[in-house]
């Protein structure tokens, strides 16, 4: 089976990020309103930690373009644009997961040496439900914890 990112990815990436930015914005007002940092000192932490983060948004953007994943019966290959990264499913022991109303959001696949995240793919419950039938553990993470 293969699958795509979903076509909404894009858009749902960049609101986190700027969630994430918005956040730090809000946080650097109270500290200016609290005279804690002076205005000028906030705008130029705001801008350096944007300048920061643009090379991270932008590799995120390539991801979504030329992330693929195909699933076999032993074995998890995604195809990106460095090329092909090949797991054996029996490798994997633990799974991590997210819900929100009944669908599953984002889940994680570890083994002993590697983690694969998988979030913002078409289908999801489907490849949740085919991949968990390979993984001995399977955990549901609060809402509030970071995956």
């Amino acid at each position: 089976m293969v699958f795509q990112r979903s076509r909404t990815a894009v858009y749902r990436y960049l609101g986190k990020r700027l969630e994430m930015a918005l956040g730090l914005g809000l946080i650097l007002v109270v500290t200016v309103i609290e005279n804690i940092l002076s205005s000028t000192v906030a705008i130029t932490f705001f801008v350096a930690v944007l300048i920061i983060r643009l090379p991270s948004v932008k590799k995120g953007f390539d991801e979504f373009s030329y992330t693929q994943l195909t699933l076999n019966k032993e074995t998890l290959i995604i195809t990106t644009k460095e090329g092909d990264t090949e797991y054996q499913l029996d490798d994997f022991k633990i799974m991590l997961y997210k819900k929100r109303a009944k669908a599953i959001t984002v889940f994680v696949l570890m083994s002993e040496n590697d983690g694969v995240k998988f979030e913002y793919y078409q289908h999801m419950n489907q490849l949740f439900d085919t991949l968990s039938e390979s993984v001995m553990l399977r955990k549901e993470i609060p809402w509030w914890q970071r995956l």
